[in-house]
């Protein structure tokens, strides 16, 4: 059994900063939280010093796994929603490992110990399973605890459906949904080789972007895997399909929500669809930056919580520099205040920490008897709770980040030099490709034009 001693302690988001606290970890669980006055003379001596404040491991609750590199080319301004996710396909491919890799380590030094990721692709079966194997990988060296999500598509993936245009191609998925449940196995065995603290769900990127037979193909696989989608992220894609039933409505349709799935951004929510949720006690994931980042508006986020609804905060790889998951719940609190509706500071915390673990069925986020051993120390002298934590605290005074009872992040001169090293090389192969990156984006401005005009029609309005 491990012992640490804390020089101040928050156990969880509501809680206000205790001093003098030792956590007793065995087997990756927390087994004891008591005074350090109560430890005998044995185990105090023996007791690892944590100086500074320690806190329960924050949680990105919906993210894709780019590191800064990737997310920084990304930033297409000018852009819808929909032109955006066209367009990314013109963005410069990084190796996956090293990409995923370097995302890992950004996440562990944003004062993150577990991750929510998401991975999909155009490609065949094994492109699909070679990308969640770099990124299980990746996880596996920084240490996280991670939720992989395989999220799948067949159909209305850049242009609403039934309005598939000559004018803007389409990429050629190269998995057909007949070989959706071999993938699915294939992925189980995969993921149950990797450690403990990395599991396996699926489900569709969007609920509009799959047709019935594939929603019925992932309800049918599903067992007991989780399920994560994007859904109601901007205000066209509610009505996508033109048939009057919204992506969460298809959700309900196939059983996919329930309390074992998640659902991101939630943007377009209506009252009625934020009560079916609570009802069906499935979580919510916030992602300010992101929103505002894309411009599809600002979630109601206080109201998810009034209802009921667990809610989380995502990254969603959309931070260009150097992601910052205190920073996340400082604009999830921005973003709520601008809407008239607020958030607490404790609310906000927990949504980055409880919450976040809940969204993706952990038990980890709070510093308790039987939790999982997940906490970060921070070089503060902060000694009030939630409100004066985000008002202070940052990524820079991250100390020690401590996941599944082992220490997995200690600031050291040859660590950082190597994480250095990787995302100098990532960058350069972001900066060579520049000129040939804007001349593919520039190509693609007859389809980007027809992709907003088609949305548009769609929506009623004027070509």
């Amino acid at each position: 059994m491990e012992t640490y001693r804390c020089e101040r302690l928050l156990r969880r988001a509501d809680a206000r900063v205790e001093r003098d606290v030792a956590i007793a970890v065995e087997d990756g669980r927390i087994r004891e939280v008591l005074p350090a006055a109560e430890l005998t003379p044995e185990r105090a001596s023996g007791a690892v010093g944590l100086p500074g404040l320690t806190v329960p491991g924050l949680v990105d609750a919906h993210t894709h796994l780019r590191s800064a590199p990737a997310a920084g080319q990304s930033h297409l301004p000018g852009l819808s929603f929909e032109q955006w996710a066209y367009a990314l396909g013109a963005l410069t491919p990084l190796p996956p490992l090293a990409d995923a890799t370097a995302a890992a380590g950004e996440l562990l030094r944003a004062g993150v110990t577990s991750a929510q990721i998401v991975l999909h692709s155009w490609g065949g079966r094994e492109e699909r399973l070679a990308e969640l194997e770099a990124a299980a990988a990746a996880v596996e060296s920084a240490g996280l605890r991670a939720l992989i999500v395989l999220g799948f598509t067949d159909q209305a993936e850049y242009l609403p459906a039934g309005l598939d245009d000559t004018e803007v191609p389409l990429p050629h998925r190269g998995l057909p949904l007949a070989e959706w449940p071999a993938l699915i196995r294939e992925a189980r065995e995969l993921v149950g080789r990797a450690s403990r603290r990395i599991s396996l769900a699926i489900g569709p990127v969007a609920p509009q972007w799959c047709s019935d037979a594939a929603l019925g193909v992932l309800a049918g696989e599903r067992g007991e895997l989780r399920v994560h989608t994007h859904l109601h992220e901007s205000a066209p894609q509610r009505d996508w399909l033109g048939t009057g039933e919204t992506p969460l409505a298809r959700l309900v349709r196939f059983d996919l929500l329930g309390p074992f799935a998640s659902v991101a951004h939630g943007v377009h929510l209506t009252a009625e669809e934020i009560r079916t949720l609570a009802e069906r006690r499935a979580a919510a994931v916030h992602c300010p930056s992101s929103n505002a980042g894309l411009g599809v508006g600002t979630a109601a986020v206080a109201e998810w919580l009034r209802r009921g609804v667990e809610a989380g905060i995502g990254m969603d790889s959309q931070v260009p520099s150097e992601p910052d998951a205190f920073a996340e719940a400082r604009a999830a609190l921005r973003a709520a205040q601008e809407t008239g509706d607020a958030l607490t500071p404790a609310q906000a915390l927990r949504m980055a920490a409880l919450g976040g673990a809940r969204a993706m069925g952990s038990d980890s986020g709070e510093i308790v008897v039987g939790a999982p051993a997940d906490f970060i120390v921070l070089d503060t002298d902060c000694a009030g709770g939630a409100e004066e934590i985000l008002e202070t605290v940052d990524r820079s005074m991250l100390r020690r980040s401590v996941i599944d009872g082992e220490t997995r992040f200690l600031p050291s001169e040859d660590e950082q030099s190597e994480f250095a090293r990787l995302r100098s090389e990532l960058a350069g192969i972001v900066e060579r490709d520049a000129a040939a990156r804007d001349e593919r984006l520039a190509a693609l401005a007859g389809p980007l034009g027809c992709v907003r005009d088609r949305v548009l029609e769609q929506n009623g309005g004027p070509r």
